[in-house]
C-alpha cells in the first residue's frame, strides 16, 4: 500500500532520503499536475459554457480555482523536489567517490603488505636461479645452457634470425630499504660476473650464498 502524500513528502527531505525515492515521488507529482491541468481546462469550459445555469458555472468556476491552485502547489512541490533530488545525488556520489577512494586504500594497503612480506623472497629464488645459470654456463660452454633447455628455445637463443632475450640479461631492481632502492638485485657487477664464469670456486661460493639467502628468508615468519 503507497505511503500517504504528506508523509512521503517528509520522508524526502529528510536526511536519509533515497534519490530513487524522490525520483518516483517526482513522477507521481507530475503526473498529479497533469490531471490537475485536465481538472482546470474541464472546469473552465463548464463554467463559461452558456448551456450552464448560474450554479453549475459558478461551483465549476470556484474548482477551476482550486484547480489552479493545486498546480500552483504542485509545481511548487516538484521545483523543491528537484532541488532535494540534486542534492542528495550530490551526497551520493560523495559518498561513492569516498567508498571507491577507501577501497582503493584497503587494496593498495594488502599488496604493499603482499610485496613486503613475498617480494623479497621471490627476489632471492630468482637472483639465487640465475647465479646458477651462469655459473653452469661458465663451468661448460660448450653444452647447451639449462636456460635454453628449460624455456624450450635454441642453444644458441637464436629463431628465425631474431635473438632471443637471455633471463640472465635481465635487469631485477633491489627490493631493499630506500638506500638499496636505487641499487639492482641484477646484474651484479661484471668483475664478479667474469670471475663466476671463469672461476669453479668461486661459482660455487656464489651459488651457496645466493642459495643460503633464500633458505634464510624461508625461515622467516
Amino acid at each position: 500500500m503507497a505511503k500517504p502524500l504528506a508523509e512521503r513528502l517528509k520522508a524526502a527531505l529528510s536526511d536519509n532520503a533515497r534519490a530513487s525515492d524522490v525520483s518516483a515521488l517526482i513522477l507521481d507529482l507530475t503526473e498529479e499536475l497533469r490531471t490537475a491541468e485536465c481538472d482546470r481546462t474541464a472546469h473552465h469550459a463548464l463554467a463559461i459554457d452558456v448551456r450552464s445555469d448560474d450554479a453549475t458555472a459558478d461551483l465549476a468556476s470556484d474548482n477551476e480555482m482550486k484547480a489552479a491552485r493545486r498546480i500552483v502547489r504542485l509545481n511548487g512541490q516538484i521545483e523543491q523536489l528537484n532541488d532535494r533530488l540534486i542534492e542528495i545525488r550530490d551526497v551520493e556520489t560523495r559518498r561513492a567517490r569516498e567508498a571507491a577512494r577507501l577501497a582503493f586504500d584497503a587494496e593498495r594497503a594488502a599488496l604493499v603488505e603482499d610485496l613486503r612480506n613475498e617480494w623479497p623472497l621471490l627476489e632471492a629464488r630468482m637472483v639465487s636461479l640465475l647465479w646458477r645459470i651462469v655459473a653452469m654456463d661458465g663451468t661448460n660452454s660448450a653444452t647447451e645452457s639449462a636456460e635454453s633447455m628449460a624455456r624450450g628455445c635454441p642453444g644458441n637463443f637464436f629463431a628465425g634470425g631474431i635473438a632471443i632475450p637471455r633471463i640472465t640479461a635481465s635487469r631485477l631492481p633491489s627490493f631493499g630499504d630506500s638506500s638499496a632502492s636505487a641499487q639492482l638485485a641484477w646484474p651484479p657487477q661484471r668483475a664478479l660476473l667474469d670471475q663466476c664464469t671463469k672461476d669453479p670456486e668461486v661459482a660455487a661460493r656464489i651459488v651457496a650464498t645466493a642459495a643460503e639467502r633464500v633458505r634464510y628468508l624461508e625461515m622467516q615468519p
